[in-house]
């Protein structure tokens, strides 16, 4: 029985009343109702409603609603993942636009395939190596540490200068340079 039907034979005993089908007895019965056997009903009516019927009336009437919990959730996230990334070193003018520019990045990067896109990547990639620019610098040119860390440093420089610069590049960048000066420095040993 779904909510919006109605059993006339539980009313009909709920008042202990029989019903012909006339206009009179009808009028009767109306009248014998008291708020008592409204609240029995009620009750009766609401303990035989299912979760899934909630569930489903839910989306119906109010669509929206599903869709804000899922902002407030992700809010909740950014709220709770703020305070995480203002510990990292470099981080602690982090804000929520750094939160939501992090999330967005692994949605954006990690994208599913359809077994036809796979297949039409690997068959418009070049099959020799006669379809690349042949350039005049040789292919092995390896980068000294020293250069390395004197160009991050000039890099870390003009990114933290930049007003477009997050602070996520900033932490990234810095990472890098270290890395660079580590690495110069246990090669001079």
């Amino acid at each position: 029985m779904s909510v919006c039907e109605h059993d006339n034979s539980k009313t009909i005993r709920a008042t202990g009343m029989k019903f012909d089908g006339s206009s009179d007895s009808l009028l009767q019965l109306i009248k014998n109702v008291t708020i008592k056997n409204v609240i029995y009903w009620v009750s009766e009516s609401w303990a035989n409603v299912t979760q899934n019927c909630l569930v489903k009336l839910r989306k119906k009437l109010w669509p929206s609603l599903a869709d804000s919990s899922k902002v407030e959730q992700e809010e909740a996230n950014k709220n709770e993942i703020l305070p995480l990334i203002e510990c990292i070193p470099g981080c602690k003018d982090a804000t929520e636009h750094t939160v939501t520019d992090w999330l967005s990045c692994d949605t954006e990067d990690n994208q599913l395939y359809t077994d036809e896109e796979i297949i039409s990547l690997i068959q418009n990639k070049p099959q020799d190596d006669s379809d690349l620019e042949e350039t005049d610098e040789p292919e092995n040119v390896l980068v000294s540490h020293s250069e390395a860390a004197n160009t991050l440093e000039i890099a870390l420089r003009y990114i933290e200068q930049s007003e477009n610069a997050t602070s996520t590049d900033i932490m990234f960048m810095r990472r890098w340079h270290n890395i660079s000066c580590t690495l110069r420095i246990t090669s001079l040993h």
